[in-house]
């Protein structure tokens, strides 16, 4: 994203949560998994530049269908999630809330509970945000009507 297409997203700067979407199908193929990896890391990088994701936003990496990455012949997909998980701390440490999200919406195998990590994810979304006091100043009140609006409670 060009930074002047971040800047126009305004929802992106409102945000309090962003959540970065990596498909586990992706990551389980060795032809893809670079590309999703590579994909997602360019988005933060423009969204960082672009300067408008604010200090306290959280930021979730969210990998979906993890049942696909489980099993001994997902060593290396898991290996490279991780890997690519420690960049991303890396590059967002101590600037902005991080947290990682493991999900399957539906494994095949039997016993297991649909929705699968969503709980957390959706813990977090659902958590109340500590709401930001602004010192606003108040205007200078020029004519009757600016101190009719002060009088109800308009500003």
């Amino acid at each position: 994203f060009p930074v002047t297409i971040t800047m126009d997203m305004v929802e992106i700067c409102k945000a309090t949560s962003i959540a970065f979407i990596v498909d586990g199908e992706r990551v389980a193929s060795s032809r893809t998994r670079h590309e999703v990896f590579s994909s997602v890391r360019t988005t933060i990088r423009a969204l960082l530049s672009s300067g408008c994701i604010l200090a306290k936003t959280q930021i979730q990496l969210v990998t979906t269908k993890y049942d696909l990455l489980q099993g001994e012949e997902m060593n290396d997909a898991r290996q490279a999630l991780t890997e690519f998980e420690q960049v991303i701390t890396v590059l967002l440490k101590e600037k902005f809330n991080l947290s990682f999200f493991h999900t399957s919406a539906r494994n095949p195998k039997a016993g297991t509970e649909p929705g699968q990590g969503l709980a957390p994810l959706f813990q977090v979304w659902m958590s109340p945000k500590p709401l930001e006091i602004l010192d606003v100043k108040m205007p200078v009140l020029n004519n009757e009507f600016d101190r009719l609006m002060l009088r109800r409670g308009a500003l």
